[in-house]
């Protein structure tokens, strides 16, 4: 396992006008995961949402859109910085 930070200048949320900037979204790396990996924090403005917050806070609409915003734009990056990972990974031994 091995994790990443991405950064995200500026995200323009669904529903709300006001970007959020600045994002620091902390990606770890897992082979159990079907897409190598999973979002485990947010960070932005002074702000924070992790992992199990968010599986809680599910109900709360500001909350989830944030996170699948997040999740959304970091995607693609992430699979690949995860695929990197493993193998370089698979290279080491």
């Amino acid at each position: 396992m091995g994790d990443t930070i991405i950064e995200i200048k500026e995200l323009n949320l669904p529903l709300i006008d006001i970007p959020i900037n600045d994002i620091k979204a902390y990606v770890v790396f897992d082979r159990e995961q079907e897409s190598l990996w999973y979002l485990s924090a947010i960070k932005w403005d002074g702000n924070s949402l992790e992992w199990d917050e968010a599986r809680e806070l599910q109900h709360t609409k500001l909350s989830k859109i944030i996170w699948e915003s997040v999740l959304l734009s970091i995607d693609e990056e992430a699979t690949e910085k995860a695929q990197d990972h493993f193998l370089d990974e698979e290279h080491d031994y």
